[in-house]
C-alpha cells in the first residue's frame, strides 16, 4: 500500500494534479489567479515545473516563470542543512508596480503574513551552491514616487562558496552576467508633495538600506559582465541632447570587463574593477581599470587607469557628494571633486563631450597636478599643464565655469609660456580686441599672478613679449566698443609701445 502511494506520488500526472489543485485553492483565496502548467518532484531531491503564474488583483501579470529546476539534498526534510544544488530560471518576468502607496504584491504579504505560524525553535542550516538564471526580468513602475526600474539579464550564472543566513553573508566564488540591463526612469509621481506615509506596504527602495542596516555582507572573487547598459532619464522639458553628455538622459551601452574581490559591507562596496563601454552619444571609454570604493558620500578610484580614443588619465579620482541622486542631478554645482592626476593627456574631444563650448579647441593638454573643488569653482595645485607652444606652472582657481565668457581666473604663474593665437583659440572673445593690438605681443612669458576676467584684472609680475619686457602691478580694463583703462604701476624695457597702441607717433619705451 505505501509502495503503491509513493509509486502514484512519484508520477508526474499526479504531482501537477496536487499542485494545480493546490494553485486553485490559493486562487481563490488571494482573489487572483495563480496557475502552473506541470510539476515534476523527484523524491527526494528534485524539482521542476514549468510556467508559473501569479497575478495581481487588477489580472496583471506579477510573476511568471517558464521553467525552473531545482536540486536539493536527497532527504532534506530529514536533515539540519538544506543544501540547494542547483537552482535554474527560464524565461521569468516579475513586475512590480503601483499607482497610489501600496504596491500590486502588498495582498499576498498581507495574506502570508497574517497566516504565518510561529517560528520553530530549531535552527535549520541553510547552503546554496549554484545558480543558473536565462532570460530573467524585473520591472519597479512607481507612478506614485514617480520613479520606474528595470533590471534584466539574457544569462546568469552564480557559484556560491558560502551562504550563512544566521552571519547574513554570502560568499560568491564567480558570477557572469551576459547582457545586463539596469534602467531607472524618475519623473513627477502622484504623490502630493506634504504626503506622510500611512501605509503598511513596504517599499522596495529600503530593501537594500535595511540590508546594510542589519549587518548584510556580500563578497565576490570575481563577476564577469558582457555586453551590459546602465541607463538613466529624468523627465525634463526640453528634448535629450543627441551630440554630446546629456546629465540627465543617458546611457552606458556595450559594457564589458569584471570586478574582481568585491566586498559589500556596512553601506560600502569595494572592488578592483576592469571595464570598457561607450556613451549613447559618442563618448568611449576604452578601458578603465582602478580599485574602486562607492559609498553614501564618495565614488573613489584608486590606481586609476582611464582610457579614451583621445585622453589617457592616471592615479587618482574621487566624487564627494551629500545625497548621491539629488547632487548627480546638479554634478557641476553640488559634486565636490578630489583629483590627483599624474603623467596625464586630456583632450578637448572628450571635454567637448560634457562642455561642448570648446568643441572648437582641438588640443590635447598634458597634465599633472592635484585639482579640488566643483566643476564651477575648483583649484589645482603643483599643476603643470603643456599643450602646443603653451605650457603651464603654478597654482590656478577658477570660479563659473562651464560660462568661459564670465569665468574669474586667480592664476598664481610660477613661469608659463603661451602665445596670443594659443590665448584666442581658448578665449575667442579676446579677438574682438582691436585696441590695444594683443595680438602683436606674440610669445609670452609670464611669471606672476593673474588675478580677475579676461577682460577686467589685474597682472602683477613680470611679463616677456615679443614687443619687449613688462615688470606690472596693474589693473587693466578692456571693455567692449569702449576704450581701454589702465591703472597701477609699470616698468618697461624697450617695449614697444607703438606696435601695441597701433601708434606710428611711439616706438620703443622703457619708463618706470
Amino acid at each position: 500500500m505505501i509502495i503503491s502511494l509513493y509509486g502514484i506520488l512519484h508520477l508526474p500526472k499526479v504531482q501537477t494534479w496536487i499542485i494545480k489543485k493546490a494553485a486553485s485553492s490559493l486562487s481563490e483565496k488571494l482573489h487572483t489567479t495563480v496557475s502552473i502548467e506541470s510539476v515534476d518532484f523527484t523524491f527526494f531531491y528534485q524539482l521542476k515545473f514549468k510556467k508559473l503564474l501569479i497575478e495581481d488583483q487588477s489580472k496583471d501579470t506579477l510573476l511568471y516563470a517558464g521553467a525552473a529546476r531545482i536540486n536539493i539534498n536527497d532527504w532534506f526534510f530529514t536533515k539540519d542543512k538544506i543544501i540547494l544544488k542547483y537552482v535554474g530560471l527560464d524565461d521569468a518576468v516579475v513586475n512590480l508596480k503601483r499607482t497610489k502607496e501600496d504596491w500590486n504584491y502588498q495582498f499576498i504579504v498581507d495574506y502570508f503574513g497574517s497566516t504565518s505560524s510561529k517560528k520553530s525553535n530549531k535552527q535549520i542550516e541553510f547552503e546554496f551552491k549554484k545558480a543558473e538564471f536565462n532570460n530573467i526580468r524585473f520591472n519597479r513602475i512607481d507612478k506614485w514616487k514617480g520613479e520606474d526600474m528595470l533590471g534584466s539579464v539574457k544569462y546568469l550564472q552564480a557559484n556560491i562558496d558560502s551562504l550563512d543566513l544566521d552571519k547574513e553573508k554570502i560568499i560568491i566564488n564567480s558570477l557572469i552576467l551576459n547582457q545586463p540591463v539596469f534602467a531607472q526612469t524618475d519623473y513627477q509621481g502622484n504623490r502630493p508633495n506634504n504626503y506622510q506615509n500611512t501605509s503598511s506596504s513596504t517599499d522596495t527602495n529600503t530593501l537594500a538600506t535595511n540590508a546594510n542596516k542589519t549587518g548584510f555582507a556580500l563578497f565576490a572573487k570575481k563577476v564577469s559582465i558582457t555586453n551590459g547598459t546602465y541607463q538613466n532619464d529624468k523627465e525634463t522639458e526640453r528634448a535629450p541632447f543627441t551630440d554630446y553628455f546629456d546629465p540627465f538622459h543617458f546611457a552606458f551601452n556595450n559594457i564589458n570587463g569584471e570586478l574582481k574581490n568585491i566586498v559589500y559591507q556596512n553601506d560600502s562596496l569595494r572592488a578592483s574593477l576592469t571595464l570598457s563601454s561607450k556613451e549613447k552619444n559618442g563618448f568611449e571609454v576604452k578601458q578603465i581599470k582602478s580599485d574602486m570604493l562607492l559609498t553614501s558620500h564618495i565614488m573613489e578610484f584608486t590606481k586609476l587607469d582611464l582610457r579614451t580614443p583621445y585622453s589617457h588619465l592616471k592615479d587618482y579620482y574621487a566624487m564627494h557628494y551629500d545625497d548621491f541622486f539629488d547632487d548627480m542631478d546638479e554634478f557641476v554645482t553640488n559634486v565636490r571633486i578630489d583629483c590627483h592626476l599624474k603623467d596625464s593627456k586630456v583632450s578637448s574631444e572628450d571635454i567637448a563631450m560634457f562642455a561642448p563650448e570648446v568643441n572648437s579647441w582641438h588640443r590635447t593638454f598634458n597634465v599633472n597636478g592635484n585639482a579640488k573643488g566643483t566643476v564651477a569653482n575648483f583649484e589645482v595645485s603643483k599643476m603643470n599643464i603643456s599643450t602646443g607652444n603653451t605650457f603651464l606652472r603654478g597654482s590656478i582657481g577658477l570660479r563659473e565655469l562651464p560660462d568661459v565668457d564670465h569665468v574669474f581666473i586667480n592664476f598664481n604663474s610660477e613661469g608659463s609660456n603661451t602665445q596670443y593665437n594659443e590665448i584666442a583659440l581658448i578665449f575667442p572673445e579676446i579677438k574682438s580686441i582691436t585696441q590695444p593690438r594683443l595680438d602683436k605681443l606674440g610669445d609670452i612669458y609670464f611669471k606672476g599672478n593673474f588675478t580677475g576676467y579676461i577682460k577686467n584684472f589685474v597682472a602683477k609680475g613680470i611679463i616677456n613679449t615679443d614687443l619687449g619686457s613688462v615688470i606690472s602691478d596693474i589693473n587693466i580694463k578692456l571693455p567692449d566698443n569702449e576704450i581701454p583703462s589702465y591703472s597701477g604701476n609699470l616698468i618697461t624695457n624697450r617695449f614697444n609701445l607703438g606696435a601695441f597702441t597701433n601708434s606710428k607717433q611711439v616706438g620703443d619705451i622703457s619708463m618706470n
